[in-house]
């Protein structure tokens, strides 16, 4: 993900353009578009400052972080599936994340029951 501006770069294109320059022309010497000079223009307008957001979430939630804890929860519940096991986390998670967490952390959980085993090719 790229990132965003800085906030140095920021000031110097808010205060040109409050300084009598028009957006056309800041985005050309600054090398950035007018939507980003628009938008820059409203937050300053909303908030008073040109600062980018900060504290919200990027990239994939990580609903289970602590390997300790998940461990634990394993060792109290052994024989327990997927789906089983994502039902009696405490948080609210989905079958495909608490598998994919599963595999992330290095622990296997795959349950073949119903499945027939494979014959090797003498038995066929």
């Amino acid at each position: 993900m790229a990132k965003g501006y800085s906030y140095d770069l920021r000031l110097r294109v808010i205060q040109s353009v409050e300084e009598g320059m028009s957006p056309k022309k800041a985005s050309e010497i600054y090398k950035i578009s007018r939507k980003v000079i628009y938008d820059w223009k409203q937050l300053k307008l909303k908030t008073g400052d040109v600062k980018r957001k900060e504290g919200y979430q990027t990239g994939h939630r990580r609903i289970i972080k602590d390997r300790q804890a998940l461990a634990k929860f394993l060792e109290q519940n052994p024989n327990k599936t997927g789906a089983e096991l994502a039902r009696a986390w405490p948080d609210s998670i989905s079958v495909s994340s608490m598998n994919k967490t599963l595999r992330r952390f290095g622990f296997s959980y795959k349950k073949n029951i119903s499945s027939p085993k494979k014959k090797s090719k003498i038995e066929r």
